[in-house]
């Protein structure tokens, strides 16, 4: 692949009844510190029916209204919508730092580099569940290698490229539940690399609930 200083970065949002969480996602990837005329905001509705479209008919963004057929069709919605270099995606109730995107594509031309995934966090929470999840999961993740053999959707920028090699996401997963492991192995087994930029958040407001976090 050619050289690409800074790529276009298409980033997608997959959303289903987001409505009271979608305006901080969308306004925290409007925040990027990244140049403004190389990154796009697609928000993919996967048919719902709360006030989902209304929330994203109030920004600047691309919005994709498709009937109900899971994240994962809705992610290979977006991205085959895009005319990114590199596709970002994240979730509906997901809240990426300013320098999210930065941080993904500093490792976009590194050698056999496929995707970049970064971490996560629920810093700034009041709740103590929440606070003992953040050191959790630092902790965790700062022992990590390099490179790694899965990522997460809420955090990851994949080469447009290395997708249309992959297909993308197998849409048979209809719900959450392993779409991402999936693509990781289909990425890996074509040759391609996954790096682990520790330093790129997103972030939850909240988890709240034992049992959910369990």
């Amino acid at each position: 692949m050619p050289y690409i200083e800074k790529p276009f970065v298409s980033i997608v949002i997959p959303a289903f009844n987001s409505a009271l969480t979608l305006s901080q996602t969308i306004k925290a990837c409007m925040d990027q510190d990244y140049p403004k005329d190389k990154f796009e905001i697609i928000v993919v509705d996967d048919g719902s029916d709360d006030g989902t479209r209304d929330v994203a008919a109030g920004f600047n963004v691309r919005y994709i209204y498709q009937k109900k057929s899971g994240p994962a069709s809705a992610r290979n919605n977006g991205w085959r919508s895009s005319k990114g270099d590199a596709v970002c995606f994240t979730d509906a109730d997901c809240i990426p730092e300013s320098d999210w995107v930065s941080k993904l594509v500093r490792h976009y031309n590194e050698n056999n580099t496929g995707a970049v995934a970064g971490s996560y966090s629920v810093h700034g929470s009041p709740y103590l569940l929440d606070k003992f999840v953040h050191y959790e999961i630092q902790d965790r993740h700062s022992r990590m290698p390099e490179y790694i053999s899965s990522f997460g959707t809420y955090n990851v920028m994949i080469k447009r490229t290395v997708l249309e090699t992959a297909g993308g996401f197998n849409p048979e997963y209809y719900k959450a539940s392993g779409e991402d492991t999936d693509l990781s192995y289909k990425i890996t087994g074509a040759g391609y690399r996954i790096y682990f930029a520790k330093d790129a958040f997103v972030s939850h407001k909240n988890i709240l609930r034992l049992w959910k976090y369990l």
